[in-house]
């Protein structure tokens, strides 16, 4: 398991996002697309072209809802959307979607903090495989 630490810039956005590695340093993981997708930051995992932490929308919403994950925004569907979902989701989405939505359904302009663990983003189930890593706001 790694936690995941944030610092923000001064637009408001965080430009890298980092992990904590076992001896509790912090190692940069991921970094700020220059470009928004779907309305919304991004973050390219450093040193991977195929892993990025962004936010897909759900069609029935008309993109109005969605959900956060990690894929590949270099190989978009037909819609540009990202493609090869990471088996990881969070275990506290931020929950602010409509009942009839799973529950990782958010209009977030950020990820849900907290631990992220295996199972399937786009529905909020979680599957084998335990604590991938913890989404935190560095102190």
């Amino acid at each position: 398991m790694c936690a995941l630490s944030v610092m923000q810039t001064s637009d408001g956005f965080e430009k890298i996002l980092y992990i904590k590695n076992k001896k509790d340093g912090l190692d940069p993981a991921f970094e700020l697309r220059p470009e928004l997708h779907n309305k919304r930051p991004a973050w390219d995992m450093i040193g991977s072209i195929h892993h990025t932490l962004c936010w897909t929308p759900y069609e029935s919403t008309d993109g109005e809802f969605g959900f956060w994950s990690i894929g590949n925004l270099w190989t978009r569907d037909e819609n540009g959307q990202a493609t090869g979902i990471v088996f990881e989701t969070p275990e506290k989405p931020v929950g602010d979607g409509p009942a009839w939505l799973p529950s990782t359904a958010t209009k977030s302009l950020r990820p849900p903090l907290g631990f992220w663990t295996r199972g399937r983003p786009w529905n909020g189930e979680v599957t084998s495989g335990g604590r991938q890593m913890e989404l935190i706001i560095m102190p």
